[in-house]
């Protein structure tokens, strides 16, 4: 590839020639250190390529030998020159495009990051915003090596991390570790594991601290479960020794939530009427420019959507240029009221309902039973106008009832250390009485 610009930026011809005796032809012009290239023999005569140099050397050698050569075609850089020598405005502008090739290639265009599980591309790019590296940072200006480092710092759950620069193009390439952050608990001051809910404990399995509780056991929003305090008893079983830590347990509490939800049985469709504005133009250095102004056309639109479509351009699959071609389309709709049959109103009853268990599976809440009723009612709907409150009756669908769960216990309560104290003090005077 690379040979082939030098080619071109020195030009070459290719030449026709006709002889009798082309391999004397061929070896006067080896002897000479003539470069022939792409040479192609047909009986008495061949096609072939030769530089420009090359070909003004050629002359004694073809009287020497009886060959006649023909120029069939002219390629490269002088001859371009040559041909637009006049157009002086031709030239300017290829220089200015090759300028801003050169120009564009000194700085990011562009961060890929690749690898990444729990933290997203956003997440990643924001903290090097942070760190001066973004989309139009100068490459010179990157330390590739100190952006690993301070990614690591900032990321604990980051094992690997690589950034490397091609073309205009950062790769952020991450490896994630499954490890839990140890960082996470040993921050937490002492504290106890307590029910977030009235249940029923139904498998405790404790790693650190003192189990308050057993399977089966019925407990109250706010009872601990498993304490961070840890009793050091002597030879007499009498306690000597009063300890604090940070409680550690799976515990899963079957509990009941209450479920509710209503929407309107009127809504809003969108209508597309077919009339659309179709706008083209290009981005440079992040500012857009478009062929017209679609704002006049699309005045009569009451409502409109807007597709954008952005193109970047490109060399290749790294050196990413500052430009993007930009298709702006603006989509005429109307709104036009529907009311919800009551099995559709009961579909989209489930739609909010499959949501919310979702949202429970995320937290690994586990759902025993469902006891929902579906309803629809009237209800009286109050808005206020610019002089007075207006009233509206508004058909709703309602969903209510609980739901039976297995859910599992975080919630914590810090442990005080005064309460502590009191307590050792009061059992020590109890003693002391008794005795």
């Amino acid at each position: 590839m690379l040979l082939s610009i030098l080619k071109w930026s020195r030009g070459y011809v290719t030449v026709l020639l006709y002889g009798t005796s082309p391999e004397r032809f061929m070896n006067l012009c080896r002897k000479k250190n003539i470069l022939l290239w792409n040479m192609h023999t047909y009986g008495h005569y061949c096609i072939c390529n030769v530089s420009v140099k090359g070909f003004k050397m050629l002359r004694p050698i073809a009287r020497k030998t009886r060959t006649r050569p023909i120029i069939q075609k002219k390629t490269g850089m002088p001859f371009l020159m040559k041909r637009y020598r006049n157009r002086t405005g031709f030239l300017a502008g290829m220089m200015l495009c090759l300028f801003f090739l050169y120009y564009s290639s000194l700085f990011v265009w562009k961060i890929t990051v690749e690898g990444q599980y729990t933290h997203t591309e956003e997440e990643i790019t924001k903290f090097l915003k942070t760190r001066e590296i973004t989309v139009g940072t100068k490459i010179s200006e990157i330390n590739a090596a100190l952006a690993e480092e301070e990614i690591r710092k900032e990321f604990d759950d980051i094992g690997w991390v690589s950034v490397e620069i091609t073309g205009t193009r950062l790769y952020v390439h991450l490896a994630e570790t499954n490890m839990p952050v140890e960082s996470e608990q040993a921050e937490l001051a002492a504290s106890d594991i307590v029910a977030s809910h009235d249940g029923i404990v139904r498998s405790i399995i404790t790693r650190k601290g003192t189990p308050m509780v057993t399977e089966d056991t019925i407990v109250k929003k706010g009872d601990i479960l498993v304490s961070g305090l840890l009793e050091i008893k002597g030879d007499n079983e009498e306690i000597v020794e009063r300890k604090t830590g940070v409680a550690d347990a799976d515990i899963m509490i079957e509990t009941e939530y209450t479920y509710k939800d209503s929407f309107p049985m009127e809504y809003e469709q969108m209508n597309y009427t077919g009339e659309t504005k179709l706008a083209y133009g290009f981005s440079a250095f992040g500012y857009a420019f478009f062929v017209e102004n679609p704002l006049k056309t699309i005045a009569k639109f009451e409502k409109y959507d807007i597709i954008v479509d952005e193109h970047e351009i490109h060399l290749g699959k790294n050196f990413i240029l500052p430009l993007k071609v930009i298709k702006k389309q603006w989509r005429e709709y109307e709104s036009i009221p529907v009311v919800y049959s009551r099995q559709e109103a009961k579909d989209e009853a489930e739609k909010h309902l499959m949501r919310y268990l979702h949202t429970l599976e995320e937290k690994n809440v586990e759902v025993l039973e469902q006891k929902l009723h579906f309803t629809v009612k009237s209800q009286t709907e109050k808005k206020k106008g610019k002089k007075r409150k207006t009233a509206s009756i508004v058909s709703m669908a309602a969903v209510s009832g609980t739901l039976q769960v297995l859910e599992p216990q975080k919630e914590r309560k810090m442990i005080s250390m005064a309460k502590i104290e009191e307590d050792f003090e009061e059992d020590e005077s109890e003693k002391k009485e008794s005795e």
